[in-house]
């Protein structure tokens, strides 16, 4: 026995816990000073392990789990530089409120500041970008330790989910010998949960209907989102209250699962093509579109474009809905009320309250210029010489199967969602990493996505710089026969950069290209992939319905050159904005 720790009990306690307070998956990159905590994992026998080689994917991998399951995912390492690599998945997963509980192991507290390997300060390693952070005691045969780990668990777990959810980090300083008994009896009792319900005041919904009751030009601008029941409840409220809905690619919106003409979909070409003319040209042209009031739901809307119209209505009432007590989602700083509940209370709460209303001529304003942009774009897309991007977002629009979820990635493929996927009556969630807008970890989050997704169609759309970034991400689909399909956008070397101030200037252009000149077509042997080389769009559309819904690992390459797509966005923006003017 003098070479087994008995202490380690406390471990196995503090995950018995866990599981009770509601988890159930555990994503484990193996280390020497986390064994304890990976053994306990290992022979809980109703917690499922996941075994992922790289810290940095596998965080984006919980990232994704966590999403499509709302629930809290465990991330454990061992001490070191391996904890570090969790930061790009932290900061997006506290960003977005995804639940996520960093255990990081650890030396003993004796081992510090003295050179001893593989120990760095890992105290608030994860600073501002966590709930809150637990220094967990050393095991030293103390029992009321288990006590202490048992309703630590309960307790981290508890702020995670407590609205506004997010990461938690707790580091765990373990001494040898770290192998925890085989064989250990512990009678844990369920814990309390300490868990808080948020609701609508009764005066602020009173106030609020009577508001909305006698304000007929109000407009509601509906950010990211992958809470359903908010998405539902947001849908019935704008019905009801008759706005138009200026619905974000990521609002669930514009794939409801059923249209609704009060959804706009197409105010980022208004916008960008607004915002290519003078100020009062602007001010002329958009004036009959100016709202007296805006509701603003859910995270920041993607479209920098609608970021610059809604900063630009300084004199409008907005109206933020934030659960958050930590944050306000108002990057224009023009919000004249913060509503600090959920979404669902406010729609339901106040929604109730409301007389339904009829379409309004103010209404119909909006969907007479979102139609005309619609025909514009299609319009000018057709007349292109050559592959166009945006219209490979068409395509996934139209091809896509009901109850599919498509991930996309950041930089050019989500900017290009948001400007060219139209509504559509089939149900199909949109994800992307949208809290700090990172191109790293994507291919992982998706992985993670498929990995515990209910629905047998998962596409991702990435960019190749973006794709490259996140290669190994790809082990988990071999590891764990995750199905997945990779729409692969590749232009050498990430086509938003030919549309950034840089590119006029040739002296210093080059400098912000990113060309690489890969051959991707080798993963397919690596990772058992079956893979598609498409040159247009019409067999892209073929490829795309052989492998959707089919198990295994597809990627569809699609190529474009990036200079030229530059010039058909800009051509883009123009069209649909001559088609507003007129």
């Amino acid at each position: 026995m003098a070479s087994i720790n008995t202490n380690m009990t406390v471990v196995i306690a503090f995950l018995e816990s866990l599981y009770q307070s509601g988890v159930h998956h555990v994503c484990i990159s193996p280390g020497s000073r986390s064994t304890p905590i990976t053994i306990a994992a290992a022979r809980h026998g109703k917690i499922r392990v996941w075994t992922l080689l790289d810290e940095r994917s596998a965080g984006f991998f919980a990232l994704g789990m966590a999403r499509i399951l709302h629930e809290p995912i465990v991330l454990v390492c061992t001490s070191g530089t391996a904890t570090a690599n969790y930061l790009p998945a932290v900061m997006e997963a506290y960003k977005t409120h995804v639940p996520l509980i960093i255990i990081t192991a650890d030396r003993p507290p004796e081992l510090l500041g003295v050179g001893s390997n593989q120990t760095v300060m890992q105290t608030n390693l994860y600073t501002h970008h966590v709930k809150s952070f637990v220094s967990m005691p050393v095991p030293d045969g103390d029992p009321a330790l288990i006590a202490h780990a048992t309703a630590t668990a309960a307790r981290i777990t508890s702020i995670a989910l407590t609205s506004s959810e997010g990461p938690v980090h707790v580091n765990w300083p373990l001494r040898e010998p770290l192998l925890p008994p085989k064989d250990v009896d512990l009678s844990i009792h369920a814990p309390v949960m300490y868990r808080q319900a948020r609701t609508m005041a009764l005066d602020l919904a009173d106030f609020f209907s009577q508001l909305f009751s006698t304000t007929v030009k109000g407009l509601i601008v509906c950010g990211p989102t992958d809470n359903q029941e908010d998405a539902a409840s947001i849908r019935a409220f704008a019905t009801k209250i008759g706005y138009p809905l200026l619905a974000d690619p990521l609002s669930q919106q514009r794939s409801f699962g059923q249209e609704s003409s009060l959804v706009i979909d197409m105010y980022d070409l208004l916008f960008r093509g607004a915002f290519l003319t003078n100020s009062d040209e602007r001010e002329r042209l958009l004036s009959p579109l100016k709202p007296d009031l805006i509701i603003r739901f859910s995270h920041t809307p993607t479209s920098k474009a609608l970021g610059q119209y809604l900063s630009s209505l300084s004199s409008v009432r907005q109206i933020v809905i934030d659960p958050s007590d930590q944050t306000w989602e108002d990057p224009y700083f023009l919000a004249t009320d913060v509503v600090q509940v959920d979404s669902q209370s406010f729609c339901d709460s106040v929604g109730e309250r409301l007389i339904a209303r009829e379409t309004t001529n103010w209404a119909k304003r909006w969907q007479n210029v979102n139609a005309a942009i619609v025909k514009a774009q299609q319009k000018a897309r057709k007349q292109m010489d050559g592959l166009f991007e945006g219209s490979i977002i068409e395509v996934l629009a139209e091809t896509l199967v009901d109850n599919s979820i498509l991930f996309v990635g950041n930089s050019m493929p989500i900017r290009d969602v948001d400007s060219f996927f139209v509504q559509t009556p089939r149900k199909i969630t949109l994800v992307a990493n949208r809290g700090v807008s990172g191109i790293d970890g994507v291919v992982s989050t998706a992985v993670g996505v498929a990995a515990v997704s209910p629905l047998q169609t998962v596409v991702l759309l990435i960019g190749d710089v973006s794709f490259y970034h996140d290669l190994n991400g790809l082990l988990a689909t071999k590891l764990y026969k995750v199905s997945l399909t990779i729409v692969l956008m590749n232009n050498d070397g990430g086509g938003i950069f030919s549309m950034l101030p840089p590119a006029s200037q040739k002296d210093v252009s080059s400098y912000f290209s990113t060309p690489h000149g890969l051959d991707f077509s080798f993963i397919s042997q690596m990772y058992g992939a079956t893979w598609h080389d498409i040159a247009d769009l019409s067999d892209f559309r073929e490829a795309l319905q052989e492998t959707m819904g089919i198990s295994g690992l597809h990627i569809v390459q699609l190529r474009s050159n990036r200079e030229g797509n530059a010039r058909m966005h800009e051509q883009i923006y123009q069209s649909c904005f001559e088609a507003f003017r007129s």
